[in-house]
């Protein structure tokens, strides 16, 4: 089926796929709560490109300045992110599995998500007997 493509219409389009995934990178970075682990991801070079691209940001050249430094990584580069990610999945699932206990009543919470914190504490969504 594939064996009659054109050779640069594949990497255009590899190239798109690359481009697209940065997008949705960036649009998942726009929500406060995902940008500590989207930075414990990307390496420090790539990560200054990607926070100068900008919230909503419909220019291919600038997600092309962060593909020119992706293409330039080695494999070892690139096993280190796919560790991150890893590590990135391994502190969520953990982080969720929170319970806090209430010293008033000693009910038993079980925290499904950190929504925000401030200067005088955090604010999380608890579950209580399946109830929110």
């Amino acid at each position: 089926m594939f064996d009659n493509l054109d050779g640069m219409f594949v990497r255009k389009s590899f190239n798109e796929i690359q481009v697209l995934t940065l997008k949705l990178l960036r649009f998942l970075y726009s929500v406060e709560k995902n940008r500590p682990y989207i930075r414990k991801i990307l390496p420090s070079e790539l990560f200054s490109k990607f926070v100068d691209i900008g919230d909503y940001t419909e220019d291919f050249k600038l997600y092309q300045n962060c593909l020119k430094i992706l293409h330039t990584y080695l494999e070892s580069d690139l096993k280190t992110i796919i560790n991150n990610i890893e590590k990135v999945n391994m502190t969520t699932m953990t982080h969720f599995s929170e319970t806090i206990t209430n010293p008033t009543n000693n009910d038993t919470y079980k925290v499904k998500d950190n929504l925000g914190k401030g200067a005088f504490g955090q604010v999380k969504l608890v579950e209580l007997d399946g109830s929110q």
